[in-house]
């Protein structure tokens, strides 16, 4: 690669262009598998919390003042190694040169949108970074997938909701009863439903707060008195 660099560059339209241009893919290619390198290592110093040795309070802070880096790129390296670590796959293609930087921070981005399901989905979505000549082919990609993570998303949700039904009772003591309950659908909309019913509009003379209405009008039924 050394001779490649020192070769001067001539114009494009002479003699040995398309060589040129073989070179220049192949030195982005070894540009990519550096980088690829240097976020193994920097995961090896996060994890080692090496950089404390040199009083850097974090990696971050290692990489703006060693290596003359703005914040936010070494915050985005630092992310980017970090999750590379739970990424088998990437980090090896990336390491081969098979995928470019850009395509890395494109895949980084779908495993922290969902990690638990980006596992499953590594050789499908490497699979196309690999095929797809342009990025934004493969951020079209992963949107749809992440389609489909919404949607699991969702059903954990409700899974979640639907697990958090409960009733809970406690007595006072002077009798009184405390009851704090969470329901399901369907059966909370026929309890909302049961309990508007019995609660006709208040009358002039009626002084009970909406509150206690309610209270009444769940004992009312309850005891049949609806």
């Amino acid at each position: 690669m050394l001779e490649v660099l020192e070769r001067p560059v001539g114009l494009m339209d002479a003699p040995g262009a398309d060589e040129q241009i073989d070179e220049l893919i192949a030195l982005r290619a070894e540009i990519d598998r550096m980088e690829a390198e240097a976020a193994r290592r920097l995961a090896s110093v996060v994890e080692s919390a090496a950089f404390g040795r040199l009083g850097h309070a974090s990696a971050t802070q290692f990489l703006k003042y060693r290596c003359g880096m703005r914040g936010g790129r070494a915050k985005r390296l630092v992310a980017t190694a970090t999750s590379l670590t739970s990424m088998p796959l990437t980090a090896r293609l990336y390491a081969e040169g098979r995928l470019s930087s850009d395509q890395v921070g494109v895949l980084v981005a779908a495993y922290d949108y969902e990690p638990g399901l980006f596992a499953a989905a590594e050789p499908t979505l490497c699979e196309a970074a690999e095929h797809l000549s342009w990025v934004t082919d493969l951020q079209a990609a992963i949107d749809y997938w992440k389609l489909g993570v919404d949607s699991v998303r969702a059903d954990r949700v409700a899974v979640d909701r639907y697990d958090q039904r409960a009733a809970y009772l406690s007595r006072t003591f002077d009798g009184m009863l405390h009851l704090e309950a969470w329901f399901a659908a369907p059966a909370a909309d026929a309890i909302e439903a049961a309990l508007l019913d019995a609660m006709p509009a208040p009358v002039d003379d009626d002084v009970r707060t909406t509150s206690q209405r309610r209270s009444d009008a769940l004992a009312d039924l309850i005891l049949g008195d609806a």
